[in-house]
Formats: C-alpha cells, sequence, structure tokens
C-alpha cells in the first residue's frame, strides 16, 4: 500500500503539470517532505494531509483514509 500511495502522489502530481518544488512550496510541505511522501511516507497531521490533497486536487478524506491505511502498515512492521 505504501508504494501505492508514493505512486499515486507521484503521477497525480505530474498530471497537474507541477514539480516536486511547486507541490511542496504550494502544500507547505519541505522539499525533501514532499519527496519523502513519493517515497512511501505516510503523513499522519489532518492539517498536512489536507494540504497535500488541496495541492493534488482531490477529495481530502479520500487521502486521509489511504495516509491512515499506509501509517498504521508501517507501524505494524
Amino acid at each position: 500500500m505504501t508504494a501505492a500511495l508514493a505512486h499515486y502522489t507521484r503521477t497525480r502530481r505530474e498530471h497537474l503539470g507541477l514539480t516536486v518544488a511547486q507541490a511542496a512550496e504550494l502544500s507547505g510541505l519541505e522539499f525533501s517532505q514532499w519527496c519523502a511522501l513519493e517515497e512511501g511516507w505516510a503523513p499522519e497531521s489532518l492539517s498536512t494531509i489536507q494540504a497535500i490533497a488541496a495541492t493534488l486536487q482531490v477529495r481530502w478524506t479520500d487521502y486521509h483514509v489511504v495516509t491512515f491505511v499506509v501509517g498504521c502498515e508501517q507501524k505494524c512492521r
């Protein structure tokens, strides 16, 4: 699931024509945080999830469900 979230985030950003730097700036994340997101990091902060979803122009509730599952998966390892 981690790889799926990373892949979705990257392909959605690319579909919108955004660079990593632009996406990071729009979402209020550091460049390194956005890179981590595209490598499988699942943010836990609701405000961060909402900012990412807004940047990707998707419903934050949908993005939140996936990040929650990935976060649980990462904690269980």
